[in-house]
């Protein structure tokens, strides 16, 4: 199966507006640290402003590239505030060993396809299940994708104890590409 091209022009919804400055990157995760039960303070981890200091943030290029919050005992809604997705540079999230996806089901938001530059992906070990969304295909710069032991792909639970692949970005391509393929046929 091959995965669905993006149409030409193809952006966000306009109530997703795509951070284009630190300063930008900076208002989204004081703004993410707080839906996810944490302070201004934690974020800031007794930095100030210097982003590149805070709480598990990379930053490269004056742009937040990364955001590492693992273990941290993060608490949600049922799913991952889409805000995240306005992070536009950024090329790793990792959110595993904590319980963000609440209640028993969550799910990453709708808009994570908006991710182009995502590289690395880890929401493992969260002990409850997952809603995998459809635009997760459309990030073609991913190589490094963990789901293990926190999945199920739409209605349908799958077996990813051990689902990890790392630097291999055309098994990941070729996994999103059956997921792709798994909810086109459900749907008929």
């Amino acid at each position: 199966p091959s995965l669905p091209t993006s149409p030409p022009g193809y952006a966000p919804p306009a109530e997703l507006v795509l951070c284009q400055s630190l300063e930008q990157d900076a208002s989204t995760l004081l703004q993410l640290s707080l839906a996810l039960g944490k302070t201004e303070e934690w974020l800031r981890n007794g930095q100030g402003d210097n982003v590149a200091r805070w709480r598990g943030v990379g930053v490269k290029g004056g742009r937040v590239i990364s955001v590492d919050w693992n273990g941290q005992r993060l608490v949600g809604a049922g799913c991952i505030p889409s805000a995240i997705c306005t992070l536009s540079a950024l090329r790793l999230l990792r959110i595993s060993y904590y319980n963000i996806l609440v209640p028993a089901r969550g799910s990453l938001p709708p808009e994570i396809g908006y991710l182009q530059n995502l590289k690395g992906l880890y929401v493992h070990s969260n002990g409850v299940s997952t809603v995998l969304p459809p635009s997760l295909a459309r990030l073609r710069s991913l190589k490094t994708l963990s789901l293990r032991r926190s999945v199920t792909v739409g209605t349908m639970t799958t077996d990813t104890t051990i689902l990890e692949i790392s630097n291999d970005r055309e098994a990941v391509q070729a996994f999103l590409a059956q997921l792709v393929d798994t909810n086109r046929k459900r749907k008929r």
